[in-house]
Parts: C-alpha cells; structure tokens; sequence
C-alpha cells in the first residue's frame, strides 16, 4: 500500500550529464592516468559552487561516470558523426573557433548520454542508489 506513495525519480539533466560525460570524456583522451572519480565528483561539486542544483549536479555525476565506464570510442565515434553531419550539410569538417568546437563536443556528449538514458533507462537509478541520493 505505501508503495503508491512512493516518489518517482526525477530524470537525469541530459545537458549536465553531457557536461560531465564531456570532462571526463577529454580528461581520459589526454591524461589517462588520472583519477576519473576524483576529476567526476570534483567537478559536481564545483558545479553546486557555482549555483547549480543537486539534480544538475547529479546529472553531470552520472554523465561523468558514465564516461569511465564507456568504452573511449563511443564518443569518438560521437563527435565522428558530428563532423560527418558537417560535411554532409557542406560545412567545414573543422571549427573555427574554441567556443564552435566546444559546441561540437557538448552536442556529441549529448547524443551518447541521451542513447544511454534510452537504452538503459534503469542505470540513473542505479547510480542514485549506489551513491546514496
């Protein structure tokens, strides 16, 4: 009976998931060493610094971790389709500014978090469990 009181799990801040998908994402490309969990949880905490809301920052939580587990070549393969898009619409495979190919990377970080909130519906609460929130 109390069961139907129970409080349905909000969904994951796909924008944030992507932000924190993204951090780790480059992290690992370029310092493959380095302690992901640390970089993950360091950066969702940076995030409530700045004024973000615990679900915004659980989001780029689950987005981070969801990088350390992919494999690197799911957002390899992300960011390929966004410059294959790019030439297919006659735009330069190359962007011309910073502010352009962060763009790019956010957009491609999206669609992997996106697919996997699709394919794994079941992973957001798992992870909300698992970290105890």
């Amino acid at each position: 009976m109390f069961g139907l009181f129970k409080k349905k799990l909000p969904p994951p801040d796909l924008h944030f998931a992507a932000k924190g998908y993204l951090q780790i994402a480059i992290t690992r490309k370029h310092m493959p060493n380095a302690n992901l969990h640390a970089i993950e949880s360091g950066y969702a905490k940076e995030l409530l610094d700045e004024g973000c809301s615990t679900e915004q920052a659980l989001s780029a939580r689950w987005g981070g971790v969801r990088a350390i587990h992919d494999e690197p070549e799911n957002f390899d393969d992300a960011v390929e389709a966004m410059r294959e898009t790019r030439r297919e619409v006659g735009m330069p495979e190359s962007m011309k500014d910073k502010a352009e190919a962060e763009k790019m990377f956010l957009a491609a970080a999206l669609g992997v978090v996106t697919l996997a909130s699709v394919l794994v519906p079941q992973d957001w609460p798992d992870f909300r469990k698992f970290i105890g929130a």
